[in-house]
């Protein structure tokens, strides 16, 4: 399973590397990132469980959304997620993908955020907490999506 990080310079989806001419991250400015993780392979069936990834921030960072999407979509039932920071939920309505549906961006209820500041170095671990009752579900990822602090 990979991780993958992306920054962006704050200029409606242009991507430049941090320090690059023309943009970048400096202590005014910002820079929008994505942390992508990988929460199973692309064609086993989604199980329950906890710690099914679990990494170290980075660097500091304030949240502002969380994205969840999957290869095979769940059915029969929504498939939910948590993700804790040192052990503690980081949300009081958790990510979760409607049956039939590819991703909580465009199908289902939006996460609400309890914690937004992620620390450098904070701990982070992803649960799969409910998972399609007919289909599972398969090749499940997640977004963290936010602000260099």
């Amino acid at each position: 399973m990979a991780t993958k990080s992306v920054t962006f310079n704050g200029i409606y989806g242009a991507t430049k590397a941090a320090g690059s001419a023309g943009g970048g991250c400096t202590a005014t400015r910002k820079c929008l990132v994505a942390i992508g993780i990988a929460l199973s392979d692309e064609t086993t069936a989604l199980t329950t469980g906890t710690n099914k990834a679990v990494f170290y921030m980075p660097y500091a960072m304030t949240l502002s959304c969380v994205r969840i999407g999957v290869t095979t979509a769940p059915t029969c039932a929504c498939l939910v997620i948590d993700i804790q920071k040192a052990g503690a939920t980081i949300f009081s309505t958790q990510p979760s993908i409607i049956s039939t549906c590819l991703n909580n961006f465009k199908c289902g209820p939006s996460p609400v955020l309890s914690c937004t500041a992620m620390g450098n170095w904070a701990k982070m671990s992803f649960e799969i907490c409910a998972v399609g009752a007919c289909v599972a579900g398969a090749g499940l990822k997640a977004w963290l999506i936010g602000k260099r602090a």
